[in-house]
């Protein structure tokens, strides 16, 4: 390796170049910091921080002065990349899956994607300057993959990219709305996408975005996106200067506070001239690639001034055809001279015989049946595809409706839960005062029993005094008629 980058106590999970400044590396850990490196002095300049756990995406915006990053704590933030301050926070997607982040060109906008607390798959929109709330809310579909985001400023363009599934939805970026414009599919999955920079895409043939599929350990497919188009001009609308792959500031003039817009390259000059040489090493082609500053206006090119009759509509709706060939073969014959109107014979004709004719007849009328059956079972597959989908839908509709009454009933089931523990402290309140008062009444009774006791002997002791009365008047009756 050129450089070893050993800042991190933990393992390295996002790195990012400042679109800007040479050398200029964002990388971000699972130590919960993202570190801004010098790569060539090989010096930490700054460290982002306050991050509450790992962090799931980070994304410079186009003059590399920010840096947003989303987080497995559920929070989106921005970073000044130089001075390490967070210059804005909000709360983000609420599920607990992945989550990436993307800068919308030279707009204070972000694309944040991620899942909702029922895992369904979202799209959210968002001001780089108010992140208290998202601008708009878009909801996908409930699959399991974690959407990719891929933004292109040239054609205002988001493409969102399923992990784990064929499916590339791209929508189209005005006014602060995505609008869905239509959706590429493959039944081969991806694992991964890289995107082609856009001084590398097809301009003669108004390839306007390509992808690298990662399909599989020793499969990469290119997926190319391109405007359907048969015009042989330059065009100008939907090929504006694009990144030229070159910095417009050294690292030591980013450190030190300097701003700068990228370094944009003129299409129409990859039209005319071919691709643009990046390499600083290579040589020079015979006719230099122009290269001009990002202002608010491009400079005019030359299909600019002079446009071509208007016989084409805008861009609108792209046309996804992956590009999967061999490379041609060149003939080692060397190529005749195009036949003019002098050197062109007629050729003799061939007429051919009755049984041949037949033949081909029968031939055709097999294939014929062979088409009819074909189209017939393609009709068929249709159908079972489109009811398959309908049935997809409904399950997925049911599942929501079941997720709907689960969430009630939990909610539910908390209240009464709650109800009942409040009653049941009520109760236990209750029980405790009739214990006391028991308690007291056994104590009044243990009192009033004593009482009694008392009283018993006194009643006692009453009632044997009032024989012994009674017993002494019977003697002295007794004793006084004696004396009579």
């Amino acid at each position: 390796p050129l450089v070893v980058l050993g800042g991190h106590g933990r393992k390295v999970g996002h790195v990012a170049w400042n679109p800007v400044a040479e050398n200029v590396l964002a990388v971000a850990s699972s130590d919960h910091t993202v570190k801004i490196w010098d790569v060539g002095q090989v010096v930490v300049k700054s460290t982002l921080a306050g991050f509450g756990d790992s962090i799931m995406s980070i994304a410079w915006n186009h003059d590399g002065t920010l840096l947003a990053a989303t987080c497995r704590d559920k929070r989106l933030r921005v970073f000044d990349a130089r001075s390490g301050n967070i210059v804005q926070e909000g709360a983000g997607h609420l599920g607990v899956k992945g989550s990436r982040v993307v800068w919308l060109g030279n707009e204070p906008r972000l694309v944040t994607t991620g899942f909702s607390r029922t895992s369904d798959r979202e799209i959210y929109l968002w001001d780089s300057m108010n992140l208290a709330a998202p601008i708009s809310k878009l909801n996908v579909d409930m699959s399991a993959g974690m959407l990719m985001p891929f933004y292109d400023s040239g054609s205002s363009m988001l493409y969102v990219a399923g992990k784990g599934d064929g499916n590339i939805r791209y929508y189209e970026y005005t006014d602060d709305k995505l609008y869905l414009l239509s959706e590429y599919s493959s039944p081969e999955p991806q694992r991964g996408l890289g995107v082609m920079p856009k001084r590398g895409v097809d301009v003669g043939k108004c390839e306007v975005m390509r992808f690298f599929k990662v399909a599989s350990n020793t499969l990469v497919e290119p997926v190319s996106f391109r405007v359907p188009r048969k015009a042989e001009t330059f065009q100008a609308d939907i090929y504006p200067p694009a990144h030229a792959g070159r910095p417009a500031l050294s690292a030591d003039q980013y450190f030190a506070g300097q701003d700068a817009e990228p370094v944009l390259v003129d299409m129409e000059s990859l039209f005319r001239d071919g691709p643009l040489v990046v390499a600083g090493e290579a040589p020079a082609p015979a006719s230099a690639t122009k290269f001009v500053r990002c202002a608010t206006k491009p400079p005019p090119s030359e299909a600019s001034q002079n446009p071509p009759p208007p016989a084409q509509s805008p861009v609108r709706r792209l046309s996804p055809a992956p590009q999967v060939a061999p490379p041609p073969v060149e003939s080692q014959t060397p190529p005749s001279p195009p036949p003019t109107a002098a050197t062109i014979t007629p050729a003799p004709a061939v007429v051919a015989s009755n049984e041949e004719a037949n033949r081909l007849r029968d031939e055709n009328a097999r294939l014929q049946a062979q088409l009819g059956q074909v189209q017939a079972q393609a009709g068929d597959a249709q159908q079972r595809a489109q009811r398959a989908e309908q049935a997809a839908a409904d399950s997925e509709q049911s599942l929501r409706t079941v997720r709907a009454q689960l969430d009630d009933a939990v909610q539910k089931a908390a209240k009464d839960t709650d109800a009942l523990r409040a009653q049941v402290d009520a109760a236990t309140q209750s029980a405790d005062e009739y214990k006391a008062r028991l308690v007291k009444a056994e104590d009044t009774a243990k009192e009033h029993e004593l009482n009694c006791q008392g009283l018993e002997k006194e009643l006692r002791d009453a009632i044997d005094a009032a024989n012994s009365l009674a017993l002494a008047a019977e003697k002295a009756a007794d004793s006084l008629q004696a004396s009579q």
